[in-house]
């Protein structure tokens, strides 16, 4: 019984939206603290990604992994 795991990703900002946010940040337009949902540990990963494997459980907007 094999397990397969794909992880993907998407790219939906250029170079000129990414200098536009550090702007926004930078001069203290945006509080970057109301988009962090939570912190978990490295080690706590795989836990982590099997919390959020149920749609209902997905009621965040980003998640730091601390190393």
């Amino acid at each position: 019984n094999s397990k397969e795991v794909n992880l993907q990703g998407c790219l939906g900002h250029d170079r000129e939206d990414i200098l536009a946010s550090i702007e926004l940040f930078a001069q203290e337009k945006v509080n970057a603290d109301q988009f962090i949902s939570g912190v978990t540990k490295i080690e706590n990963i795989q836990q982590t990604f099997e919390r959020y494997l149920n749609p209902q459980n997905r009621e965040f907007i980003k998640l730091l992994v601390k190393p």
